[in-house]
């Protein structure tokens, strides 16, 4: 399956594991060694998990209270740097609207991603930078001193986060670079709580991980990444897909006033768009949320005054509430939405045994809250456990049979989609739809000489062996 390159994993579920216990599906990054910081995910998230241990909300319900954290504090961060990174009050009231209204704060913004702290954290960096262009007037180094050390902290910890997060900064390091050059002291300052800064997340990551060799996380990502093979294990794409592909789907109508003659193109959010699109396109691994960080940038930089015909102003905002409603509904409400809610139904119900989960994204497991579970993907299947998660993500027809041949009895959890495959099954095993999900869309594996590829839902089959 495509997909298997693309999948959004949930942050959450290594914190999971360390707090509760759970067996979890640990995402590559904080595997071997750790190429994504787990200090931020306990500054961001262990507040959360430490309190639920008194509360004691189910899985599910704690994902649902860290998505409402993340929306809440983007919500505030936008609404305040909108203040400093628009040149009028009139364009700020502009640039929430957009920002609101756009599917992005609704959908992305709401998950945990490392991409939606990222853009939280860049909103904060580029809003520091403004005011620092402001300082630079000033006389007085002194009292920019503070804010440039608010700035070297923040950005090392988007560093951290992601080490991409540093794309989005060269365009507008420019001014930042003329305000150390004519303050110096600023950029000692800088260097210094910078480094305090790294060294702490370090110290802490290494604690966290056990580790007996410093663990610097994003300097683990850069030499993962710097490897093709590596890449090419979570696809390749071309040099233009973000910015012909992505882009248009992230801010659709907007993507017209964004480069027709625009008149912020000399702003500190314009800079940033600049920089971190073009340095990502470079990258030949190209997903989709990389671009998130940059939709409230645009928001921000919308010139109507260039279309000149109200008409056209008019069919653009039409448009724009269309594309949103549409996406929003397809991305929010639909798009492999059945995982969650299958996984919430085998906890509630407290399902034991095998369940293979086939052409669907990975299940973040720690939704079934159980310490006893086994967990495995193609290359290290266990037959010896009563249970035992298998993700077989996007494997053929061929090895499914195989695995399913393993087992006595099992559960399959796959897409409505995929109905054309299951047929092919009862050739070799009895199949049994026990429990099924009507609101569930699988965008992955589309056929138009089947009809029966675009059906809704999520199923549940009990499969046993032929007598």
């Amino acid at each position: 399956m495509e997909s298997k390159g693309i999948v959004m994993i949930l942050i959450l579920i290594d914190l999971s594991d360390h707090f509760y216990g759970y067996s979890t599906n640990i995402p590559w990054e904080f595997q071997g060694a750790p190429s994504r910081s787990l200090s931020i995910l306990y500054l961001v998230y262990g507040p959360l998990f430490w309190l639920n241990k008194f509360i004691g909300f189910n899985s599910l319900a704690l994902l649902y209270i860290a998505r409402l954290q993340l929306i809440l504090s983007y919500i505030c961060i936008a609404e305040w740097s909108s203040r400093f990174l628009t040149s009028s009050k009139q364009e700020g009231t502009k640039s929430i609207f957009f920002i609101f209204s756009s599917y992005i704060t609704w959908v992305y913004q709401s998950h945990t991603f490392s991409n939606s702290l990222e853009t939280q954290l860049l909103l904060i960096s580029l809003s520091i930078i403004q005011i620092l262009r402001l300082q630079s007037k000033l006389k007085n180094p002194s009292k920019s001193n503070v804010t440039v050390s608010l700035l070297a902290i923040i950005t090392s910890i988007g560093i951290f986060n992601r080490i991409t997060f540093i794309f989005f900064l060269i365009g507008p390091s420019i001014f930042l670079l003329k305000h150390f050059w004519k303050f110096k002291s600023s950029a000692i300052s800088f260097l210094v709580f910078f480094t305090i800064t790294s060294f702490t997340l370090i110290y802490y990551d290494t604690k966290i991980s056990e580790s007996t060799e410093w663990v610097i996380t994003p300097w683990n990502n850069f030499i993962y990444n710097k490897d093709p093979e590596n890449l090419a294990q979570h696809g390749l794409h071309p040099y233009y897909t973000h910015l012909l592909i992505n882009l248009p789907q992230l801010i659709g109508p907007l993507i017209i006033p964004l480069f027709f003659k625009n008149r912020f193109m000399k702003s500190t959010p314009f800079l940033s768009i600049v920089s971190g699109l073009s340095l990502l396109s470079i990258i030949p691994h190209q997903e989709l949320r990389f671009l998130i960080p940059l939709v409230p940038l645009v928001c921000m930089c919308i010139d109507f005054k260039t279309m000149m015909r109200p008409s056209r102003v008019e069919l653009a905002m039409k448009i724009w509430v269309v594309f949103n409603l549409v996406f929003g509904l397809i991305m929010g409400s639909l798009h492999q939405r059945g995982v969650l809610v299958t996984l919430d139904h085998l906890r509630e119900t407290e399902f034991h045994g095998v369940q293979i989960w086939w052409k669907t994204y990975k299940p973040p497991s720690y939704i079934l809250q159980n310490p006893n579970l086994t967990i495995s993907e193609i290359e290290n299947i266990h037959n010896t456990t009563e249970d035992h998660l298998i993700d077989l993500m996007g494997e053929d027809v061929s090895k499914l049979t195989h695995v399913l041949a393993q087992f006595n009895e099992t559960l399959l959890i796959t897409s409505s989609s995929s109905i054309g495959y299951i047929e092919r099954l009862n050739k070799t095993f009895n199949i049994q739809k026990i429990w099924d999900y009507k609101y569930h869309l699988d965008l992955d594996h589309f056929d138009f000489n089947d009809k029966r590829t675009f059906n809704l839902g999520i199923e549940v089959y009990n499969i046993t062996q032929l007598i």
